[in-house]
């Protein structure tokens, strides 16, 4: 009788460490260092900010080792504070000979996505990008395309403007001698070339100025390539500023 007692009581106490170990298990959590790690949050690094005198937001980027701005510039007035006027009449487009700008079609909503178009009197009679950046000179946009060379870059449709991979080229057309709007992306009813551009700050001649554009052919829809040329002063293009240095 006293050795069936002695098991019970064996089995009792067994049974009891079980359960003790058991709980201690439960509360203690894992051991190993790798299951309580806290997986770390992703790290997003901002590109940094510029303003111009408008308060108009740009981000930055480092292309061929030069700071650029990203976005086209949005400016309604020069550095100093003076009025770029918004010019909208074709005739009187096409006479100017001074600074102006344009929304492409007229229309103040392009202005978020598109930014503004100037002419050159505009780009050049005083200061038009923000403190310590500036119009790029043919020469700037000489070291730009001999980084890019002859490779191509897929651009995407979209609505009123063409984006191209690295240097950002997101352009309107331009707005010809005529005062006329020509559409960048107009590829059912257009039956020449697609054609976005932007200023450079040197002269070619008494009438005409550099420009650097980007191109693309009814029947290469989805290619872009980067060239220089030259354009009439009074034409609408869109404006890229370049950091100084």
């Amino acid at each position: 009788m006293n050795t069936l007692k002695r098991y019970y009581w064996v089995l009792m106490l067994s049974m009891f460490s079980a359960l003790v170990m058991i709980s201690c298990s439960e509360t203690e959590g894992p051991t190993d260092p790798d299951e309580v790690m806290e997986e770390e949050p992703e790290i997003v690094v901002e590109k940094p900010k510029l303003y111009d005198i408008d308060d108009n937001e740009y981000s930055i980027d480092e292309v061929a080792g030069r700071q650029w701005m990203v976005e086209n510039l949005r400016t309604s007035r020069y550095r100093n504070g003076d009025l770029i006027p918004n010019v909208t009449d074709p005739k009187e487009w096409s006479e100017l000979e001074s600074g102006a700008f344009a929304w492409f079609n007229n229309d103040p909503k392009n202005d978020d996505k598109l930014g503004k178009l100037y002419n050159w009197y505009a780009v050049t009679c005083c200061p038009i990008c923000p403190e310590g950046w500036r119009i790029a000179t043919k020469q700037e946009y000489d070291i730009l395309l001999n980084h890019y060379r002859s490779q191509f870059w897929d651009i995407s449709k979209g609505e009123g403007g063409t984006e191209w991979t690295n240097f950002n080229a997101i352009g309107a057309e331009r707005r010809n001698l005529k005062g006329e709007f020509e559409m960048v992306l107009d590829y059912v009813n257009s039956p020449k070339y697609l054609f976005t551009g932007f200023w450079s700050s040197t002269v070619y001649n008494e009438w005409e100025a550099f420009i650097v554009y980007v191109y693309a052919s009814p029947n290469s829809l989805i290619r872009a390539k980067l060239e220089l040329s030259i354009q009439p002063k009074q034409t609408g293009i869109s404006v890229k500023c370049i950091k100084e240095i």
